[in-house]
């Protein structure tokens, strides 16, 4: 249960990692956009993309730990 437990934390720490990173790469992006560098948007929508579906499968993961510690 306790090994459970530690790894609901850890992935709870991932995603709030995640979502520093994902705030930083929005201003990142806002900021290209202002440049007028849309390569740069691009690159940037994509990796905002590739952390939200990190995020999402941590939470996901998080899910299937909560299932295993059901009675």
């Amino acid at each position: 249960m306790e090994d459970n437990e530690k790894k609901i934390e850890q992935l709870r720490q991932a995603i709030d990692r995640l979502s520093e990173r994902k705030a930083d790469l929005k201003q990142q992006r806002d900021a290209a956009k202002e440049a007028g560098d849309l390569e740069e948007v691009e690159r940037l929508t994509r990796e905002i993309q590739n952390t939200e579906q990190s995020a999402q499968s941590n939470a996901d993961a998080i899910d299937k730990v909560r299932q295993k510690m059901l009675p």
